[in-house]
């Protein structure tokens, strides 16, 4: 490893991750890969209050700190703050993978308040860049979860492929990820939809949500679907009219992933449960509309499928995804069959 007498005396790690849930669940590798090299470090994550919901559930993870920039930590004045409360952690190393302005600064407000010198890492394209100490080109190809662990590269002089993740052990706190008797007899073995998304142009659309659910039905599946609070409307739509089960808004982040644990596969489009369901070692197919897989964010267990229309010309139109299609057609989900999707599952299973 290089740079070794420097890498013997570091103590205590922080990573800062405040982008959106899927994103803050993809670092969790890194924070996993740090813990294993420095054993004996305290690592620290800071990251948004939804973030700090799944990061508890990671015994690799010593010390969470919420950055609530939406809310408590919007001004100025309340960051200016944090960074102070931050500082007195007496940092090492910062890893810095979101590129935002107001996540850059706090690293930079950090760095300035602490009483001992920080080597901060982020991506040249990162805001506010000159502030870092260590700085490396973002990919372009590969797993977000390598370029992730490429900044940890810069330190280590060594290369971390995605596969070392595929049965990685997390060492998960089970009294916050525990799900109760009731609830694991109806994921056990279970179909597990995720039918919602921050993008509506990502949805495939409740009545194909529906359909599937129905199909999956008829063929002897046990059908789960699962979301947050702001899912459950749509999810208990979906369950009632297929005969489906909806637990969204029933079980918290943590839980989510030993339903995922449990389940046979999960069924998403690109959004956060994919990701959650890497965490957990859960197979998936995953629905491609606006996005590409080439975007990095696509499921790297190599049991998983991706489904999508490699034909449309329009595809991506978006990095995330938006709110409306741009051609007003949303051909990029609407083509995807329901019977090519049940298929995936019933042919597999008889295989």
């Amino acid at each position: 490893m290089k740079h070794h007498n420097f890498l013997e005396n570091i103590h205590t790690i922080a990573v800062i991750q405040t982008a959106f849930i899927g994103d803050i669940a993809l670092t969790i590798p890194l924070l996993a890969l740090l813990k294993k090299t420095f054993i004996y470090s305290n690592i620290v994550f800071i990251t948004t209050p939804v973030g700090a919901e799944l990061a508890q559930s990671f015994q690799e993870i010593d010390t969470i700190i919420v950055f609530d920039k939406k809310k408590k930590h919007r001004s100025f004045r309340s960051m200016n703050n944090l960074a102070k409360e931050i500082s007195l952690l007496s940092l090492d190393i910062l890893f810095v993978p979101h590129t935002s302005l107001r996540t850059n600064l706090l690293c930079g407000l950090i760095r300035y308040y602490s009483s001992q010198s920080i080597v901060s890492v982020g991506y040249k394209e990162n805001a506010l860049s000159w502030l870092l100490t260590k700085t490396i080109k973002k990919m372009t190809v590969g797993h977000e979860i390598e370029k992730l662990c490429s900044l940890f590269t810069i330190l280590s002089g060594e290369k971390y492929a995605v596969n070392i993740f595929h049965s990685w052990n997390y060492r998960l706190n089970q009294s916050v990820v525990r799900i109760g008797d009731d609830i694991q007899q109806i994921v056990q073995h279970s179909v597990v939809l995720a039918p919602a998304s921050v993008w509506k142009t990502k949805e495939w659309g409740k009545e194909k949500w529906i359909e599937l659910a129905r199909y999956l039905r008829n063929k002897g599946k046990n059908v789960v679907l699962i979301g947050s609070q702001a899912d459950q409307e749509l999810c208990e739509s979906i369950a009632g009219l297929s005969g489906a089960v909806s637990l969204a808004g029933k079980t918290t982040l943590s839980q989510t992933l030993s339903v995922l644990q449990m389940a046979e596969v999960l069924i998403s489009n690109d959004s956060a449960p994919a990701h959650l369901a890497y965490l957990a070692h859960c197979k998936v197919i995953m629905i491609y509309g606006p996005t590409v897989p080439e975007f990095g964010f696509f499921p790297p267990d190599p049991r998983s499928i991706i489904v999508q229309n490699s034909r449309l010309q329009c595809r991506p139109c978006h990095h995330h995804g938006k709110h409306i299609c741009p051609l007003g057609t949303h051909e990029c989900m609407k083509s995807i069959d329901v019977r090519e999707i049940g298929h995936l599952i019933i042919t597999k299973e008889g295989s």
